[in-house]
């Protein structure tokens, strides 16, 4: 009788078990992104200062709006464009990268014209202990071959 209850005891245990063995869900790292980013690049006469407002849009997805000012001096000139770029699906995938890679509308000079964008992004740390973020962009207009952009490293501010 003691051999059967103990049996018993082991099969109720056993049928209490937790058997959910479901993923856990995946951290939410959209907030380390979160903040005002800039970088500024000179070329002889010209210049670009570029910003980045990223914002948490839901868990693991960003929204950017990224402002581009460009600056033509020639003869004595001085020329300015401003782009402005918004980005709504930007996939955090881990705490130091994310993915762009949509359709943007960006307004060239009052114009809304629309854009692909793709590029992965790292956040990294400088010896200093700064906060940046490094991406290469590549633009595409519809239409045309893509323009690759050199490699920006947007500094935290």
């Amino acid at each position: 009788m003691k051999k059967v209850l103990f049996c018993c005891l082991i099969i109720f245990m056993g049928a209490c078990k937790d058997n959910n063995k479901g993923e856990e869900p995946a951290p939410d790292h959209s907030n380390e992104f979160v903040g005002e980013y800039w970088t500024n690049t000179v070329n002889g006469n010209n210049s670009t200062a570029q910003t980045w407002v990223v914002s948490r849009l839901d868990k693991n997805l960003l929204g950017i709006e990224y402002t581009v000012e460009y600056t033509f001096k020639d003869l004595g000139k001085e020329i300015k464009v401003t782009d402005k770029y918004t980005f709504d699906e930007v996939v955090v995938i881990d705490a130091l990268n994310f993915k762009i890679n949509e359709d943007a509308v960006y307004s060239d000079n009052g114009f809304e014209k629309i854009r692909r964008v793709s590029g992965d992004g790292v956040k990294i740390r400088d010896a200093a202990g700064s906060t940046k973020i490094g991406i290469t962009l590549t633009l595409t207009d519809p239409g045309k071959s893509p323009v690759v952009t050199d490699y920006l490293e947007f500094k935290k501010r």
